[in-house]
């Protein structure tokens, strides 16, 4: 008998042999309205028992599943949670997460600065500051510049004002 989608992603993470396997995924990346969703899921294979595993084994790329059947999905992958605003300031674990996602990319942004020396990422590591804006004007965006928010992220304030009024 053939395994299901969801069955044979069940045994490539057991097959890690970790107690824990995390899964982050996002939604809305290319889309040209909306927000961007990234979720992350943790799987503990420790606690998890036929009657919690049985829903899982209809899991699939989210592309590849009825909407129907995600709704149904949704409940045993998504735990009571509950967001909080400002969370890197109230909770450790969020805080930490925070430190990991800035230090991450402030690496792989500085390290952009040695493939893109004129931008100045080590210094900005490419958020939007007047120097920044002023050498995108003047040599365009880079081949890791956002193109989905050119149209306005390098615009000064008073651009921006302008055209909203």
């Amino acid at each position: 008998m053939a395994l299901s989608s969801g069955q044979k992603l069940l045994r490539f993470d057991r097959k890690l042999g970790a107690r824990l396997v995390a899964g982050t995924d996002e939604a809305g990346r290319g889309s040209l309205a909306g927000p961007l969703v990234v979720a992350g899921v943790l799987l503990d294979y420790g606690c998890l028992r036929d009657h919690k595993v049985r829903p899982l084994g209809l899991l699939n790329d989210s592309k590849q599943v009825a909407p129907e059947r995600r709704e149904t999905l949704f409940g045993p992958t998504a735990p009571e949670h509950r967001a909080v605003v400002d969370g890197d300031e109230k909770s450790a674990a969020i805080a930490a997460a925070s430190i990991v996602a800035k230090v991450t990319r402030d690496r792989l942004m500085r390290r952009m600065d040695a493939l893109y020396p004129h931008y100045g990422f080590s210094s900005h590591v490419g958020y939007i500051t007047p120097g920044h804006s002023a050498i995108v004007r003047e040599r365009g965006p880079s081949r890791i510049h956002r193109r989905s928010f050119q149209a306005l992220c390098y615009l000064s304030a008073e651009e921006l004002a302008a055209m909203s009024a």
